[in-house]
């Protein structure tokens, strides 16, 4: 038969007291039990006990909580993987543009003919533009989600970092088209000056709130 409202919120305050609160498993073990109850209640229609003979059946010895914990710590592995991995590939690639500028400022204090330096000049500005300034941004709004007491509801924060990213990317490309003598360089200038007009107040607004 078919379980109530009321049954079914019943089982669901149960697996919270167990520990279960992350949504998607909560909502898989919420209908697996739901169906077993309903099950065994065309055998018995006891609620009570009919529940209490699910939840024995399907909770490990450490109970329902120790999935949670297990899943929990599994997540944590993985965003502690994720996190080593990306500082390794920012600290890789930030070495690799010191030594492009490195190399690129011996080459025009000597008046060396490098023809490679152009090719070490894309490479540099690709990684900074897809790979460097991405993750930083990222990085940024991941740490500002955590920030309730900013003053900011969640859309404008979004919009806040996304114009934040897109200002620090025309910037790049500005001072590269520049320094590499390609056409669009002032009109990329102008593209920063109109997004950092539209985010540098709401970046200071969010600081202001966070310190006072």
């Amino acid at each position: 038969m078919p379980l109530s409202n009321e049954q079914i919120a019943y089982i669901r305050d149960k697996l919270n007291q167990e520990g279960i609160y992350e949504s998607a498993l909560l909502n898989d073990l919420l209908d697996h039990i739901c169906c077993a109850v309903e099950y065994e209640m065309k055998k018995a229609p006891d609620f009570e006990s009919v529940f209490k003979k699910v939840m024995n059946d399907f909770s490990p010895e450490e109970g329902l909580g120790n999935i949670q914990a297990e899943i929990n710590t599994i997540a944590h592995n993985k965003i502690i993987t994720m996190k080593k991995l990306t500082f390794i590939l920012a600290f890789l690639l930030s070495i690799f543009f010191f030594i492009c500028i490195l190399l690129n400022g011996i080459r025009l204090l000597n008046n060396y003919d490098w023809a490679f330096m152009n090719n070490l000049a894309f490479i540099n500005q690709y990684a900074v533009c897809l790979f460097i300034l991405p993750l930083y941004w990222l990085h940024q709004y991941k740490m500002a989600k955590q920030d309730p007491n900013d003053g900011l509801g969640a859309r404008i924060k979004v919009v806040m970092f996304i114009l934040g990213f897109l200002c620090s990317e025309a910037l790049a490309n500005a001072i590269f088209f520049k320094l590499m003598h390609m056409p669009g360089g002032n009109q990329l200038f102008i593209i920063t000056a109109v997004l950092g007009i539209a985010d540098v107040p709401l970046l200071l607004f969010r600081k202001y709130r966070l310190v006072f």
